[in-house]
Formats: structure tokens, sequence, C-alpha cells
């Protein structure tokens, strides 16, 4: 069996579900041979029908009364000979479309093709589908038979014909299994190669950003796009590698959701503007991108691709200052949709009082050694020795956790490559981590960042 790459696997995630549940209604017994077509016809999905929907070189004809394209292609008319021609081929609406829209080539108002119901063998299906006239290609049924072999597409044989359901659970699946990839070892290389191997259909369904993801660009919103289309639930989401696009996306869709004071649901999408002041409605430039995976009274998770250059969980509290509004994908299972209220409703930081304002302390779980908690009054005791590690100069210490705190004016700033003892670890007002520090017996607050553990 072939290794399979999360791109390629991504695009049978697209196709498989929907012609696994429309086979049976054609009485066609073996879907492996139709994804198989799928993969040839397309290239993976990187050719130029798959943004049309149309997955298996369908051409007009003279029954297809839908909407067209004219595009570039060749057949092999006499064997060992490509011709070049142009032609007419169909454009669909959307996936299940696409899909649909096969069985319908082959079974409506015409029984050329019923030689093909009943047969559970999918090289006799291939066989039988090019002797009717389907492909030209002398090597068609070879090709498509290494593709089931390769990728032991038979499994999809013996599965029940459900009707795929675009839930948040299945992307947000998605986006767990990838915690930990990251760019330090060159797992987050095939979270980008998803997003650029989809890129065609993104230009064109969506009006997305040509441009080609690099390895070292930032990929928050390119990683998010990316699991949607691993998910087969890219219609849902306005894919972009670009946060304020995403927006401009969002609103054309109607699924923009401006005022970041509503309690958001499992699925939705987060926007992040960390420069934002505080002071009224968040209007400013997104700048990072995050899907949700739990909310609580207070607080959400969110899974970011691009997290200190990984794929990891947030927790940050609800109507945080830096939130700059929702995207609210339209899944087909979710619970009920949260009314946006008319007026905003302003909830409390969790954590909030007036000794310690937008303070939550951490306890040792996920953020090397820590993960938000609920605890507003961070610990003094020391629990680990920790190194700075500043590219160059000094670390800065603060009175509070956040970009914008006053320098502490008793000790600091703290020499790189000294040894300061960790007490806590907070969320500071600026959704950064941060930790509460012990340096020659005095307290204060540096960027979590610039510290790495000591042995």
């Amino acid at each position: 069996m072939a290794s399979i790459t999360l791109a390629q696997q991504a695009f049978i995630n697209r196709v498989a579900p929907w012609i696994v549940y429309y086979a049976p209604k054609y009485n066609v017994k073996c879907p492996s041979a139709v994804i198989a077509q799928a993969i040839h016809e397309t290239g993976w999905g990187r050719d130029g029908l798959s943004p049309y929907n149309n997955f298996f070189g369908l051409k007009c004809g003279t029954l297809w009364k839908g909407k067209s394209v004219n595009l570039t292609t060749k057949e092999e008319y006499t064997k060992g000979t490509l011709t070049t021609i142009k032609d007419n081929f169909r454009v669909y609406d959307s996936i299940e479309e696409g899909v649909k829209g096969y069985f319908e080539f082959l079974f409506k108002d015409r029984t050329r093709f019923n030689n093909l119901k009943g047969v559970a063998s999918p090289k006799k299906y291939l066989e039988n589908i090019k002797a009717d006239g389907y492909a030209t290609g002398s090597a068609y049924v070879n090709n498509c038979m290494d593709l089931v072999n390769q990728y032991t597409l038979t499994v999809y044989d013996s599965m029940a014909p459900e009707r795929p359901v675009y839930s948040a659970s299945k992307v947000v699946s998605v986006m767990e299994s990838w915690l930990g990839r990251k760019e330090s070892d060159g797992t987050h290389k095939a979270i980008v190669d998803i997003y650029n191997a989809f890129l065609k259909i993104a230009v064109r369904q969506h009006k997305t950003l040509n441009y080609k993801m690099q390895y070292s660009d930032s990929w928050c919103a390119a990683g998010l796009s990316a699991a949607f289309f691993y998910a087969g639930m890219d219609e849902l989401m306005p894919v972009e590698c670009s946060c304020p696009r995403m927006i401009e996306i969002a609103k054309k869709m109607g699924i923009w959701v401006e005022d970041e004071s509503v309690t958001p649901e499992k699925g939705w999408i987060v926007l992040y503007d960390w420069g934002d002041s505080g002071s009224g409605d968040n209007k400013g430039t997104p700048d990072h991108v995050g899907q949700i995976q739990k909310v609580t009274a207070k607080q959400m998770k969110v899974i970011e691709c691009n997290y200190s250059d990984s794929v990891k969980v947030r927790t940050i509290s609800l109507n945080s200052k830096n939130l700059r509004g929702y995207i609210r994908p339209k899944y087909e299972s979710s619970s009920a949709q949260a009314q946006i209220p008319a007026e905003p409703v302003k909830t409390p930081v969790s954590g909030q009082n007036e000794a310690n304002k937008g303070v939550s302390a951490l306890t040792p779980t996920s953020h090397g050694a820590f993960a938000v908690t609920g605890s507003s009054k961070p610990c003094r005791d020391e629990i680990f020795p920790a190194v700075v590690t500043t590219q160059s100069g000094p670390l800065n210490v603060r009175q509070e956790p956040g970009v914008r705190e006053p320098l502490c004016q008793t000790f600091g700033p703290i020499p790189r490559g000294a040894t300061v003892s960790v007490c806590d670890a907070i969320l500071g007002s600026d959704d950064a981590v941060w930790y509460l520090i012990k340096y020659e017996g005095k307290y204060g607050f540096s960027m979590a960042k610039y510290l790495v553990k000591r042995g």
C-alpha cells in the first residue's frame, strides 16, 4: 500500500462520502472505482475542473442545460497519441452536486451504462465503463486500478451509505488531530500543502487571494482553511490565507458576527486583533485566527495554527478586548445558533478584580508547564528555575502581565542568561502568556516566551 499525504487524503475526504452515499441509489456496488476515477480525472483535485466541482471530466453534450466552462483537454483517440482539444464541461454548484451529477450522467434518461449496475468488482466496473466509451485513454483501467490497490480504496465499498453531515465536531476533530504539529520539526508543512493543493478551488469558489503559501509564512488562516478542506467542508468557510480577507468573504457569505460580546459555540471561528486598545467595539485589523474547541461560562478554548509556530490550544476569556469578531459556519448538526443581541451584552473578564485586572492564573499542564484555569491571584511559590533567552538585550519586567503595563520600578531589566524563579503563569491583558517571576527577592511579570526552564 502506498503512503498517502494529508493533501491526498483531504481530496478523498471531500468526494468519497458523497460517492458512498449516492452509489447505492443507482445500484453501483463499488464506490472504490468511482473514487479512483475522481482521483485520476482531477490529479488529486489539482486540475482545471475541480474548482467547478466536476470531478469526472464530464462534458456538456446535448443533454446538459446547466452552467458550463470551456477548457482545454487531451484525448487519446489513437492509442499512444494525445490530441489537444477545447470543449465545454459541466459546472456544478457543490461537491454533492458534482458527485450526484456523475451518476445522473451515467443513468438518467439513458441505458448505455446499465452494465455498471450491480457490478461488485472495481476492475470489472472500470473495464465496462471504458468499453462503454466513457474514457479514451488506453491505460485508463490500469491507472484507476493502480489507485484502487495502492490506496486500498476498496474499504469504501463496505461503508454504510449515510448522508454526510457537515458538523462542527467533524472539523474540530481535524484541528485536534493536528495539535503539536510545528515549524521546528517541519510537521506543519503537510498542513500548508493541503492549502496549496486546493488553492485553485478556493480562488474560483471564494475569490480567495491567489497566493501559494510558503512554509515560512504565517499560517494561522491557511492552516484553519486546510482543516476545512481536510474535513470536506470548505464550502462552509471563507478559506483564505489572510485574516482581513477572511472577514470580507465571511460578510459576503452572511456568516460574520461583528458583536464579539455574544456567547459563541463550538466550531465558530475567532478572529483576533492583538493591538486593540480595549475602548469600544473592536474594529481593528485582525492578525490571528483560530477555531473554538470548547466554551464554558466565562472562557473558551481555541485551537490555533501558528500559535507560537505550532498548533496549540489557547484559553481566553469571553468578550476579551482582543476579540475582533466571529465567523459562524452554517453547520448542519450544531445546536441552535446563539442569538445575537440587539445591544452588546458585556461578559466580565474571568478572574477580574481591582487588585489584578485581566489576570487568570494557570496550573501546571500544557503551556510548557501550564494551562489556563480561572484563579485570579497568582501563586508566589517557586515552581522551577528558568533562564532568560531574549534574542538581544535584557529582559523587561512589568508590574502586571501585558505589554502595555508599566515597567517595574524596583528592579529589572534582567540580563540575558540570568536565572530567575518562575512562580506562576498568567494570561495577560494582551492575551499572551506571562510568568510571575522572582529575581533577587523581588517579584514581577515577564513574557513566557523569553524564559526557558533550566535543566
